[in-house]
Parts: C-alpha cells; structure tokens; sequence
C-alpha cells in the first residue's frame, strides 16, 4: 500500500470533501444565527428584520473561512502527507485552520469599519504588526535554518516551530494592541479582539472535532482493512487439498503422454502458488488478476475436460484497471466446486464485463445443480463476505459485491471504480 497512508488527513481537493464543508458550515452558520431567538432583546422583531441578513453576512463569513483553510490544506496536502512524524501534519493542519480564520476576520472587519476612525487606530497597530512579522521571520529564519543545514531536527518539525513562532507573534501583537485600547478607552479595537477571540473559538472547537472525526474514520477503515486481510490470508492459505491432490495426479499423468501440457500445468500451478503468497493487500492490474483465472481455470480443465466451458465477454473492460489482489480467482473456484463439479454433464461458465467509462461490473455465472448442496458445500459465502469486504475498504460504497440466484443459475457481480494509480 502507498507508504503516504499512515497519515489521516483525507484529500482535501476532492468535490465530495468541500461540497460537503460547505453544506456543513451552512448548518452551522443557521444554528449560530438562530441560538439568539428567545432572548431579550431578539423576539419577533429580530427574526422579522435581522435574520436573514445576519444568516447572510454570518453564511458569507463562515463560507470563506471554510474555502480558505480547505485551499490551503488541499495546497499543502501532499506535502503534509510526506512528513516522517504522521503527528505533525495534523497539528499543522490546525493550525493553518486557525491562521486562515484570523485572516478572514481581520479582513471582515476591516472592511466594515473602511470608513470610520478606527481605521485609522489601526493604522500603527499594522505598522507594529509588520514590523513584529518581519523580524520575527529574521530571526527565526536564521536560528532554524542552522537547525536545518545541521540536521537536528526534520523538516516537518522545523515547519511547526516557524508556525507556533508565527502564531506566538501575532498573538504577543494582538494582547499589546488590547492593552493599550484597555488603556486609552477605545471600546471599538475592544469589541474588534472580542469579535476575533469569538470566531477563533469557535474555528478551535469545530476544527478540532472535524480532525477528530477524520482520524476515527481513518482508524475504523485501517481496522477494517486488517481483518479482511487476515481474512484474505486464511483463505489464500487454504489451498484446497482435493485441488492440490488433483493437479499432482494430472500432472503425473500427463509427464509421459504429454509432456508439454504437463510443464504447462507446473508453471500454472506455480504461479497459483505464488500468488497465494503475495500480499492480498496490494492492488493488481485486471489484466495480471484474469492472467491468473485463466492458468487456474487450464488446470481445472485438465481435471474436467470438456466438461467446464468457459465463455469470455470482457472486450470492453480495460485491463489497466486496479482491483485487489485474489478478488475473481476464488470466485471461479466457487463456480466450479460448487456449480460445475456437481453436475454430470458439467457446464459453462460465463464472464462478463461492462464498463459505462467510470465503474466496472464483472458478472460471472454458472449452472446450478437442482441438488441440494452438502453442509462443505454450504460454506462458499466465506470467500463472498471477504471479497465484498475488502472491496469496500478499499473503495468504499462505490466497490461492492452482489449475489442473484435462480433455480438453475447463479451469478456473482463486482462492482468497483476504474482507477489506474495506485
């Protein structure tokens, strides 16, 4: 698996990520503006003539607050997801949540005090922020970039300090600025650090929460991953022992007769074997997984004979696509043992592949003996549960897989997105 995935943080660039912050960050901004209702002073009158356009301002605010921190986590995303301590990515992350709250709070209150006189109080207090920022940055610059040609500490580390260095400096900046309004009686610089403190609180808590529920997303997905490839493992290990005892004696049958198709069913076995033994948690190209059908689906022939046919429609399914390791093989050995085998004439087995440009749909169906199957024959859904599970940790609700039976066929379909990259 991508080494990068020991990290929490999710793609903050994808459409369903921000259409869902912003439908979220809309509900928010609705319960803020109508917690007030109720009290003194915000009866009928308030909801009359105010709410709407205080959900307006209020929705404006919230909504570029939420596009500007998910721009710059969507801009420094691969970077973060690259750092060797997984911890600092995220602390990062909030970080840089919390700056670009600051920075959309300053800018809303400046621009609705453009004309009065306290923007003109605020005239020295940029001076001194400027002046704080730029030696700041100096110093800091210096001190870390020693730090950095020394190797003492990573990169993700040297980065969090300048951030909290950053952060400490506007902070020191703003405490200055609310003691000398404290001083001088300037109520309205007051009420500008109160409007400041209000919404980085907020952005603190809510950011928090959010992390935090993609961190316990993450760690129920990791979960579920393991025990589908612990899962995975006990099957690939259960090579059936009729399958092995088989494939010897037709081999050793065909050493004198036919030497060629018995080396040809050594190296199909071989290779069966050799991905037994792979990792069930990598992704494979579907040309290199049906490569494997096949070899499996020649030895079985030899046991079979004319009595397993196979039908192929998968002209329009790109081979490049990615599908878990071990996901169609174990289905075939199912449609054989229990759907071919059983019956005295055999039957034929039809793959079929449809493709609509963005999800891919295998079907593959079999003939069903009207036999009632034994209680070892009963256990074919171990192999189905594991592939549907592994299918959806992998892909989520777009990989799935189905099962429709009727009273002589029965057809096994998965389901999942074309993706090339791994």
């Amino acid at each position: 698996m991508d080494d990068t995935d020991k990290h929490f943080l999710p793609n903050f660039c994808s459409a369903y990520l921000i259409i869902s912050g912003i439908v979220l960050t809309e509900l928010l901004a609705i319960m803020l503006v109508l917690s007030p209702v109720g009290k003194e002073g915000y009866a009928w009158h308030y909801i009359q003539y105010e709410l709407l356009p205080s959900l307006g301002w209020t929705s404006l605010f919230m909504q570029a607050v939420t596009l500007l921190s998910l721009s710059i986590l969507c801009l420094t995303r691969k970077w973060l997801r690259q750092l060797e301590d997984q911890n600092i990515g995220p602390i990062l992350s909030y970080l840089f949540i919390l700056l670009m709250t600051w920075l959309a709070s300053k800018f809303a209150w400046e621009l609705e005090h453009a004309f009065t006189h306290v923007a003109d109080i605020y005239t020295n207090y940029y001076s001194i922020l400027l002046t704080n920022l730029i030696i700041s940055n100096l110093v800091s610059g210096i001190v870390l970039g020693s730090c950095y040609y020394k190797k003492i500490w990573k990169n993700g580390t040297l980065v969090l300090i300048y951030t909290l260095i950053l952060i400490l400096t506007i902070l020191l900046t703003e405490l200055l600025a609310v003691l000398n309004a404290l001083q001088n009686n300037h109520n309205q610089v007051i009420d500008h650090h109160l409007f400041l403190l209000r919404n980085l609180s907020i952005s603190a808590i809510v950011s928090a929460i959010v992390l935090r529920y993609f961190y316990i997303q993450y760690r129920w997905k990791k979960q579920t991953e393991a025990t589908a490839y612990s899962r995975v493992q006990a099957l690939q290990a259960r090579i059936r022992p009729h399958f092995l005892f088989n494939s010897m004696n037709t081999i050793a049958s065909l050493i004198r007769i036919d030497p060629d198709k018995a080396e040809q069913a050594v190296e199909d076995l071989s290779e069966l074997f050799r991905a037994s033994l792979g990792d069930a948690r990598e992704k494979v190209a579907l040309e290199e997984e049906l490569d494997l059908c096949i070899q499996y689906l020649r030895i079985e022939g030899l046991r079979l004979d004319e009595r397993l046919q196979v039908e192929w429609k998968i002209d329009r399914v790109p081979q490049d696509a990615l599908i878990p390791r071990l996901s169609i093989q174990p289905l075939l050995e199912n449609a054989i043992y229990y759907g071919i085998q059983p019956l005295p004439e055999g039957g034929m087995i039809e793959i079929t592949g449809l493709f609509d440009g963005k999800q891919i749909q295998l079907d593959i169906e079999n003939p069903l003996s009207q036999q009632p199957l034994s209680h070892q024959s009963k256990g074919h859904g171990i192999a189905q549960r594991n592939i549907h599970e592994r299918l959806q940790a992998y892909y989520g609700q777009l990989g799935s897989l189905s099962v429709r039976q009727e009273p002589d066929v029965y057809c096994v379909s998965l389901r999942f997105p074309y993706q090339t990259d791994l």
